[in-house]
């Protein structure tokens, strides 16, 4: 087997604070990957609590390449996209010591970090993501008390009562058998109105109150004759005929 390769331990250790290990809740682990890279999985997963009474490893990721230079290129790659927020974590550590000249040039000694200050220039990450989520369950949990907040009642358009009769009436009556030799005898031309379907289930389903939503589909069928009701989740869609 031939090639270089080179193994990376991501630790919980703060290189800014002589690498003492670092402990706490990993709120976000996602690791790096990719061809001619593995990772040898330690304490590392979202959830995980980071005690200061074990090993502070969280993954060894190991890269190899045709030549070292590749393998410096792929274990810096790897190690960007590895993703750990909660703890310290010397990732930065690891890729300032690989991008640096003297490791690449195989020259490092005993006194490499000593004489190599900016290995520890490193930038920190904002948790942007999490600062945002933690703000929302703030508002949600803490700052509304339970209460959550009242919506105006949407206005639902005026219709007469009516008695509505479709193909889902037939269906119940007839069969199958039924819905088809209707549709066969009905002379004029037919539709569905799909928009209650698949993704916009969801949608609705999250967006609108059950009460309000059932006061809609009478009063759609009265606005809106030319068009068929499709009822949520029903293949055999409700077809009603269009006024000619």
């Amino acid at each position: 087997m031939r090639g270089y390769s080179i193994q990376c331990r991501i630790t919980t250790e703060d290189p800014a604070n002589n690498f003492a290990p670092d402990t706490g809740r990993l709120d976000v682990y996602r690791s790096g990957s990719g061809f001619g890279v593995r990772l040898d999985g330690g304490n590392a997963f979202t959830g995980a609590e980071i005690s200061p009474y074990y090993d502070s490893l969280l993954v060894k990721c190991t890269s190899l390449g045709r030549t070292f230079h590749d393998a410096v290129r792929k274990s810096i790659r790897a190690l960007r996209e590895i993703d750990i927020k909660g703890v310290k974590t010397n990732t930065g550590f690891l890729i300032n010591v690989l991008k640096n000249d003297t490791f690449q040039r195989g020259a490092c000694d005993t006194g490499f970090i000593e004489k190599n200050a900016q290995l520890f220039d490193i930038k920190v990450k904002n948790d942007d993501e999490l600062h945002v989520l933690n703000y929302i369950g703030n508002q949600v949990v803490n700052v509304t008390g339970g209460q959550k907040r009242t919506f105006d009642v949407p206005v639902v358009p005026k219709a007469p009562k009516l008695e509505l009769s479709g193909t889902k009436q037939i269906l119940d009556t007839k069969g199958p058998e039924g819905v088809i030799d209707w549709i066969k005898n009905e002379k004029k031309l037919l539709l569905t109105d799909t928009t209650m379907r698949d993704a916009h289930q969801s949608l609705m389903a999250t967006r609108v109150r059950t009460q309000d939503m059932q006061k809609l589909p009478k009063r759609h069928l009265f606005m809106e004759k030319t068009y068929f009701l499709s009822k949520c989740g029903v293949e055999q869609p409700l077809m009603l005929p269009i006024d000619s």
